[in-house]
């Protein structure tokens, strides 16, 4: 028995592509670069603001900690309003803390010229003193993120006084 071949299409046969496969082509290698480009320029800006963002949460760590020691050694706590906070120690110290609505902080030191400032920290910052300290409160993601600055002096009164 023997084989015939198969019978040959009338059309010739395409060894190349079409335009239209070609175009579509450029289009998804066009889609496929623009979203490289795109992942890239985010990946840059990232990697540009991360050392600002970190040095932005090192400059409000020293600044709360800075804060919390002034209130460890208050003898009084004064707030005259939320945003501001005096501290008065001993040797008749007054160390003043003010934030602005931006998030600048100031602290200033009654026994010498020294006013340290930083800018933008913690924006919608308030002080609220209490019968032991302070509680510093901000905005932060949605909440409120707080902290409680007590003073071993005022806190050794309230417990020495009974109430707690």
């Amino acid at each position: 028995m023997k084989h015939s071949p198969p019978p040959k299409s009338s059309l010739p046969r395409s060894h190349g592509m079409l335009l239209i496969e070609m175009l579509v082509a450029l289009l998804l290698t066009s889609a496929v670069l623009l979203i490289a480009m795109r992942l890239c320029a985010e990946m840059l800006n990232q990697m540009d603001e991360a050392p600002r963002t970190e040095m932005k949460i090192q400059s409000t760590q020293l600044v709360l900690a800075a804060l919390q020691r002034d209130a460890w050694q208050a003898m009084s706590v004064q707030s005259s309003s939320p945003q501001s906070v005096r501290f008065n120690v001993r040797g008749g110290r007054a160390i003043e803390w003010s934030v602005s609505e931006t998030g600048a902080m100031k602290r200033t030191d009654s026994a010498g010229p020294l006013v340290e400032q930083s800018d933008d920290l913690l924006p919608g910052l308030t002080f609220t003193a209490d019968p032991t300290g302070l509680t510093v409160q901000w905005p932060a993601g949605g909440s409120v993120s707080e902290i409680r600055c007590v003073s071993q002096v005022l806190i050794t009164q309230v417990e020495v006084g009974g109430s707690k």
